[in-house]
């Protein structure tokens, strides 16, 4: 199929040849946004599904389509079956779109860690401790906490509760990707993030333009603060990242208190 005369990449994918991404049983097919690279999309995997056994289901099965006549988005959907879906949307619960995400398009996640906070207080908190320590007012409210956070999130050797800082953990756990850049990891992440946005240039020193989605910015963002920790020699000579070691340093060492 990608040798045919009339099939055409997604602009974004023309480089590394990217026509598909599987996710457990999820499949995404993209293509340049004309009827003849779609319907040549659309026949190949037919193809694939005559061959394997494998159907879509047609239900459960969307179309996004930026840029494209509504003429050839009509052509598309009566072809394809699947249903038109716009952006943003979600996959396993977590909210895609282009731009900045909204506190609103979070709400369900936040409501569901929230949720687990709660199940956590009721199992380990009793009721004047729920009222007056941590969790007093509302969970969206801007009152200042009776005990810093910082202080909260310190080892129980040190006087906090030994909880986790969550923005020093994201920060962690996204500084795998910045780790992966570094080591050149043999995946089509990289692959694809090298063509479109580094394109051999110095990751080290690297720095977004306007136009780069947010998703990127905050990547960058990230290795930036790892900048401060580690030189790119030292990151780079991990043969595995861990999150925990990575986040421990983030924290740094706090006194003991006696």
């Amino acid at each position: 199929m990608c040798d045919l005369p009339l099939f055409r990449f997604h602009p974004r994918c023309k480089e590394i040849k990217l026509t598909h991404l599987c996710f457990f049983d999820d499949l995404i097919l993209c293509c340049k946004g004309d009827y003849p690279s779609i319907l040549l999309l659309l026949q190949a995997f037919k193809l694939f599904s005559t061959s394997s056994g494998l159907k879509a289901n047609q239900r459960k099965s969307s179309i996004y389509c930026h840029g494209i006549p509504e003429r050839n988005v009509q052509r598309v959907v009566d072809v394809s079956g699947f249903t038109r879906s716009l952006i943003p949307f979600k996959y396993l619960g977590v909210p895609i779109c282009s731009k900045n995400i909204s506190v609103a398009r979070c709400s369900h996640l936040v409501d569901k860690i929230i949720a687990r906070i709660k199940i956590w207080i009721s199992k380990n908190l009793s009721y004047s401790a729920r009222m007056d320590f941590l969790w007093s007012g509302q969970a969206y409210s801007q009152k200042p906490s009776n005990i810093a956070w910082e202080n909260t999130c310190c080892g129980k050797q040190a006087g906090g509760l030994g909880f986790r800082d969550v923005i020093l953990w994201n920060t962690a756990a996204m500084g795998k990707y910045v780790w992966e850049i570094v080591n050149k990891q043999d995946n089509v992440w990289i692959k694809w993030i090298s063509s479109v946005y580094l394109k051999d240039g110095d990751w080290w020193e690297y720095q977004p333009p306007v136009f780069t989605s947010w998703y990127w910015k905050q990547i960058c963002k990230k290795k930036d603060q790892l900048k401060q920790l580690f030189t790119e020699t030292e990151l780079g000579a991990m043969t595995t990242y861990s999150v925990k070691q990575v986040y421990e340093k983030l924290v740094g060492t706090k006194p003991r208190v006696l």
